[in-house]
């Protein structure tokens, strides 16, 4: 059953106190891990009982997805810390010092070290090309 299904339900038998996230989020809260909520941008979600997912769908684990996930996590951090930075609206740098030049590559380092295959374009660059002064 999908969440637009579930929500007609809902509403179709008296029920008019949530949303239909909000129901999927109850109905998901209530069955707890026995209850797949299956969902992707622009579609409905697809809610199927634990049990019945295998005879169903193939469902497996994927590692990328939590490092993808982590990966996300992080930089919607950077992004959040970077933002809280108060901006200097006099005086800009124009260059950039040797010492933030080699924090930033070290932190591209750090982050392409969490996935093999997803580095400055899916492309293996050795440290001394990450530190040519070129790439600044």
């Amino acid at each position: 059953m999908n969440s637009v299904e579930l929500f007609n339900l809902y509403v179709k038998y008296g029920g008019n106190n949530l949303s239909r996230k909000g129901l999927v989020k109850s109905v998901s809260a209530y069955f707890g891990e026995d209850l797949l909520v299956l969902s992707s941008p622009g579609i409905a979600s697809i809610l199927i009982f634990h049990s019945q997912a295998s005879s169903v769908l193939k469902v497996a684990t994927d590692e990328e997805d939590d490092l993808d996930i982590a990966l996300n996590k992080a930089a919607k951090k950077i992004k959040t810390e970077v933002k809280d930075i108060p901006a200097e609206k006099r005086h800009y740098n124009t260059t950039v010092s040797c010492d933030l030049y080699c924090r930033l590559i070290g932190l591209l380092i750090l982050v392409c070290s969490f996935s093999r295959s997803w580095c400055l374009g899916k492309e293996k660059w050795s440290t001394e090309q990450l530190r040519s002064p070129s790439y600044s």
